[in-house]
């Protein structure tokens, strides 16, 4: 299998930090070049007290099962009917990203702005390159988060695969990166899909003509913004129509922000964070139509892969989709 060169890069702290930065998709980013460079690297007594700060840089390596995820590769016996696939997506957001230190304390990570892959709130991941069927993208592609935390010992981490939820139903043109990123919005709520994972079948089973896919697409639900006069309003009924162009009027009643906590034998320097696509289809039938907008049939094995109940959008005491490898 080809290796994408981005996709090994260690997560070891690194001072002073320059990462350079590349435009997403080309629906909605133009050709940013070489980018800007990453955060202000170094250590210095930036924060409370005298506890100087360094810089840090989490990778993360995205998975098929066992192997490196890459556009055009395929990879056999996925999903529940054992099937070749080959990928059509993977991105996802990550926010209120925290440390855990010795003594159990999480500790946010300020991040650096880091245009176009982070605000000070939000970054996001991007494994795609738009080639093969990764025709959605383009061929930036970013496996980072970098920030800043008080000097310490870390041994686990805690993060968000979300977009806070002041951001959500923002308008996306008015945002800064990473929240222009084109195919990471629900455009009929102004709300963003948090996680976009997607693997298509290599052939077509016998009794079909088309190639069965497998798509989880993780946001906020529950948040309807229209009423019975069709001016928008909360959640009507009947002869309701939706306003297209304006965000919801009512919290979503399901925010579905799952939070990710891998501790056990975590180390900053030595470690990844492996996102693993096929653990995320791992019950999914992928020789047929199964797409999970958020919502649907085929939602269950999605949401409790990340470690949500679907039912609820509740937080399970488990996850399979996220877990610590070394580099």
């Amino acid at each position: 299998m080809k290796l994408q060169s981005l996709l090994i890069l260690t997560s070891v702290t690194v001072l002073p930090l320059s990462l350079g930065a590349c435009g997403d998709d080309k629906d909605t980013h133009g050709d940013h070049g070489d980018g800007d460079s990453g955060g202000e690297g170094g250590v210095g007594n930036e924060g409370d007290g005298d506890e100087s700060i360094r810089s840090v840089a989490l990778t993360f390596r995205p998975q098929v099962g066992d192997e490196l995820f890459a556009c055009g590769e395929t990879y056999k016996d996925q999903g529940s009917s054992n099937i070749e696939v080959t990928p059509q997506d993977f991105r996802f957001y990550v926010s209120d990203l925290r440390l855990i230190d010795e003594e159990g304390e999480e500790v946010p990570v300020e991040l650096d702005n880091r245009s176009p892959w982070q605000s000070k709130t939000v970054a996001l991941l991007d494994f795609e390159d738009a080639s093969s069927a990764c025709k959605n993208g383009n061929s930036a592609m970013n496996a980072t988060v970098t920030g800043k935390v008080p000097d310490r010992n870390y041994v686990g981490v805690v993060f968000s695969p979300a977009v806070p939820l002041d951001l959500n139903h923002e308008d996306p043109a008015t945002l800064p990166d990473p929240l222009q990123a084109g195919g990471m919005t629900w455009g009929w709520l102004f709300g963003y899909k948090f996680l976009r994972a997607e693997l298509a079948a290599t052939a077509a089973p016998e009794q079909d003509e088309v190639p069965g896919v497998g798509v989880f697409h993780l946001g906020s639900t529950g948040c309807d913004n229209v009423s019975p006069d069709g001016e928008g309003g909360a959640g009507g009924v009947g002869s309701a129509v939706p306003n297209l162009g304006a965000p919801p009027t009512i919290e979503c009643a399901q925010q579905n922000r799952a939070v990710i906590r891998l501790e056990e034998g975590f180390s900053v320097n030595d470690d990844v964070i492996v996102a693993d696509i096929g653990a995320m289809m791992k019950t999914t039938d992928l020789s047929d139509s199964s797409q999970c907008h958020s919502g649907g049939l085929f939602c269950e094995g999605f949401f409790e892969s990340v470690g949500l109940d679907f039912a609820t959008g509740d937080q399970l005491n488990k996850q399979t989709a996220f877990r610590v490898e070394g580099k």
